[in-house]
């Protein structure tokens, strides 16, 4: 594993501590807004992880969507749907 493809699955590995950090010690809305954009962020850093891993171009984009499709992963349609989800919340 290359020292990019580990440094970002690292800070995708923070952007869910910090969202579970949020979660638990919620003090207001704001603490869940942030959280889902944590989540938001980990998942685009593993895409573009596995985007990197497999020795392809990645996009300088935030859309999941898009970048699931780049990854080249068999999701299943409710992981599809999650992330669709998650999209406006960058």
């Amino acid at each position: 594993m290359s020292d990019i493809v580990k440094k970002w699955f690292e800070y995708a590995k923070a952007d869910l501590e910090a969202a579970e950090i949020l979660v638990k010690n919620s003090k207001s809305d704001y603490s869940y807004q942030l959280a889902v954009l944590h989540c938001h962020q980990a998942i685009e850093k593993l895409l573009k992880t596995v985007i990197v891993a497999n020795k392809k171009e990645v996009k300088k984009i935030h859309n999941l969507l898009v970048l699931a499709n780049d990854s080249k992963i068999k999701f299943p349609e409710d992981f599809l749907y999650y992330i669709e989800e998650l999209n406006p919340h960058y």
